[in-house]
């Protein structure tokens, strides 16, 4: 029974909607009706409408009302690179901060909209040097790496026992690239030539496609406090692009006490292709929410999260004497945290 309960609780939250949490209840709810109303009298004091919520108080915990919602975020993220260019040495990076926005707003058939906007930009070096009986090779480099996400996103929210689920669907267009300046330097301990290359390489990938997430929300007890858990996948198809321009110069004494040139090459490559870049994301943390009624019954709420990111598209052909370039995979690590409001 009380599945056929949960089961007519989703039917009706799809036919549904928020207009229905207007309705007064003696007293909280029965969870294992499935469905839950966003206000009721409560048992030791007047109505309320839209802010409390059965089982843990304030801030509609079980679920968020309709209206407008916006919010601030600052992910703290580590690019780990899965292919660089460097041969003898990988760019490590710090953890970067970078800002992201989102604006939405839920009708009263619960579905809604939602704009996201994300920036990411990084920096990193690195330097390797080794000593052979007859060779001395050093390197060095700085690495460069940005992304970008924006989504247009149609929202449903649905409402099973305790937990408020939010699906989504949209359109995202995103780039990323990736750039390194490097220097290698091999100087012949027995021939006393000495060869430097300096080289520069592109990476990057630019489309639009369909994104789409899931996402949960759940008080935990009594509190303010509740469990968020997000994922999200987006497939984009657009430009895949790879340059590579690289010199070579190699000196050697003249006999007379100088260093001079006695030779030099220059090579470079351009190449673009259709191709399809793939994107994953999930979110893991916990919420506090607290109402605002000086701000118009306004709701705040802050969150902090762990977050992981993967963007990986593939490699791409290019002329002779470079060929065929790996596929290309960042991963991003680290933390989030929001505060937003609803209203």
């Amino acid at each position: 029974m009380k599945l056929i309960g949960q089961l007519t609780a989703v039917l009706l939250v799809l036919a549904g909607s928020c207009g229905a949490a207007s309705a007064q209840v003696a007293g909280p709810p029965n969870f294992d009706s499935g469905l839950e109303e966003l206000s009721y009298t409560a048992v030791d004091g007047p109505a309320e409408t839209g802010r409390y919520c059965p089982g843990c108080g304030y801030a509609d915990c079980c679920c968020t009302r309709c209206g407008f919602e916006a919010a601030v975020e600052g992910t703290f993220l580590q690019p780990d690179v899965g292919r660089g260019f460097f041969t003898l040495g990988s760019a490590d990076y710090d953890f970067e901060p970078a800002p992201r926005f989102w604006v939405g707003s839920t009708f009263e058939n619960d579905w809604g909209w939602r704009v996201r906007y994300w920036d990411f930009d990084a920096e990193a070096d690195a330097s390797e040097s080794s000593l052979e009986p007859d060779l001395a090779i050093s390197l060095s480099g700085d690495e460069f790496l940005s992304a970008l996400a924006v989504d247009v996103e149609v929202t449903r929210r649905l409402r099973l026992e305790r937990w408020c689920l939010t699906g989504s669907l949209g359109v995202r267009s995103a780039e990323i690239e990736r750039s390194d300046v490097f220097n290698i330097r091999l100087v012949d301990l027995v021939s006393d030539t000495a060869t430097v290359s300096i080289t520069d390489v592109l990476r990057s990938f630019e489309g639009t496609g369909v994104t789409f997430a899931a996402e949960g929300r759940r008080p935990l007890g009594a509190s303010r406090v509740a469990a968020i858990l997000n994922a999200r996948g987006s497939v984009l198809w657009g430009s895949n692009r790879a340059a590579i321009n690289a010199e070579q110069f190699q000196f050697a004494p003249d006999g007379l006490g100088n260093i001079v040139l006695i030779n030099q090459q220059t090579a470079a490559a351009d190449g673009e292709e259709d191709d399809t870049l793939w994107i994953g994301e999930f979110q893991a943390g916990l919420e506090w929410s607290q109402p605002l009624d000086s701000f118009g019954d306004s709701i705040l709420f802050i969150r902090g999260a762990f977050e992981l990111q993967g963007w990986s598209y593939g490699g791409i052909v290019l002329p002779a004497p470079f060929g065929q370039t790996q596929d290309e995979t960042v991963d991003f690590i680290g933390g989030t945290v929001t505060v937003g409001f609803m209203r």
